[in-house]
């Protein structure tokens, strides 16, 4: 999986839950998340790929995660293995908690 659609997917599925999570809250009569930034933080390891087929190029993607193809093309491949780690903060705005 890409790193772009890892973060992506993550981000949604938190404010998902986030927002499922507010709404059984506060039909249970509990507290909610009130909070108008939520800091995220990501501690991934990642591999970048760069190959000598037409075109080139390269992604990074988040290590560990299973992608692949199948074709007749023959390409040498040169993988590269990093560790990021970053914060993100997240806003949610009234209007968003009260859909």
């Amino acid at each position: 999986m890409e790193l772009k659609d890892f973060i992506s997917k993550s981000l949604s599925e938190i404010s998902i839950g986030i927002r499922e999570g507010n709404i059984k809250s506060q039909k249970d009569n509990h507290s909610y998340v009130s909070s108008q930034e939520i800091k995220v933080e990501f501690d991934v390891n990642v591999s970048s790929e760069g190959n000598s087929t037409t075109g080139g190029g390269g992604k990074i993607t988040v290590a560990g995660m299973l992608s692949g193809s199948l074709n007749k093309e023959s390409k040498t491949t040169n993988s590269n293995f990093s560790h990021i780690k970053f914060s993100l903060y997240m806003n949610f705005n009234s209007e968003a908690r009260k859909k």
